[in-house]
């Protein structure tokens, strides 16, 4: 689908949520790929990936959390500026303060927005983080985030609409 002349601004920011291992970087890139095959905008994907920081060091501790989150943030908030842009936020997203924000943020710009929420099963999330193989997360990291994980609730409005996705 191709946007029409009043249309020529970004279109909309996409956030996935998740624990770790639970396959949002998998969904992210089918996402992608769909929406790179099927419309004419321009799909960017902002993740520690992307901006080259690594698990050990971007959830190291709190301080390096907070650093991370900015760096995704800032990140979004560049590239939401640009015309004929989908965003996906391919990330964590597991604390609801930061997902206020982000949804601040697009209504401000006035994008779409809207989560997609990786939900598998522990045991799923441990056999997919032993068949990793790259840029693991440690067994206390895992612990940690599983223990701070703040579920995306539809009745907050900055968690919805609210996308469930499973294994």
């Amino acid at each position: 689908n191709q946007p029409s002349d009043h249309q020529h601004q970004s279109m909309s920011l996409i956030v996935f949520v998740g624990q770790p291992c639970t396959g949002k970087t998998t969904r992210c890139k089918e996402l992608h790929q769909h929406l790179e095959d099927h419309s004419e905008y321009n799909v960017v994907v902002v993740s520690e990936d992307t901006l080259g920081i690594t698990r050990e060091v971007g959830y190291a501790n709190s301080k390096a959390e907070k650093i991370t989150r900015a760096s995704l943030k800032a990140a979004v908030e560049r590239e939401i500026s640009r015309p004929n842009t989908v965003v996906l936020l391919d990330s964590l997203n597991y604390i609801k303060g930061f997902r206020y924000e982000l949804f601040c943020m697009a209504k401000t710009a006035g994008l779409s927005y809207c989560l997609v929420f990786c939900d598998v099963s522990p045991h799923i999330a441990e056999e997919w983080h032993r068949a990793t193989t790259t840029d693991t997360w440690t067994p206390e990291q895992v612990k940690e985030l599983q223990m701070r994980f703040e579920r995306p609730n539809d009745r907050n409005r900055w968690d919805k609409p609210l996308f469930t996705v499973g294994a």
